[in-house]
């Protein structure tokens, strides 16, 4: 595990695999994020299942019903801005801490 790198580096993923390859072969990198708005957006979109599911229940599994079709577009509007969630973090939400696998043969 490395911590402290600077967040600010364009290619962390690249500059720590050139850095660290004097050391052996470097054979995956992770580098860590914060995910807190990611853990938010996937509770709302756990609520949203469970009314989708509540929906078809009551109304026999008609897909055609209102109420889920409503769950329906509130799911893919959830997605949505989950997508977009996970880009923005990948570009902004870096915490300075990596986990560096090496081939150990």
């Amino acid at each position: 595990m490395v911590e402290n790198i600077k967040t600010d580096i364009p290619d962390i993923e690249a500059s720590l695999r050139s850095l660290m390859e004097k050391y052996g072969t470097v054979t995956k990198i992770n580098l860590v994020y914060d995910i807190n708005e990611l853990e938010e957006i996937e509770q709302k979109m756990g609520k949203v299942i469970k009314e989708k599911q509540d929906a078809l229940y009551k109304y026999n599994f008609n897909f055609e019903n209102e109420e889920v079709k409503k769950a329906d577009a509130k799911i893919e509007e959830i997605e949505k801005e989950e997508h977009s969630v996970m880009e923005s973090i990948k570009r902004s939400k870096f915490v300075g801490t990596a986990f560096i696998s090496f081939e150990t043969e």
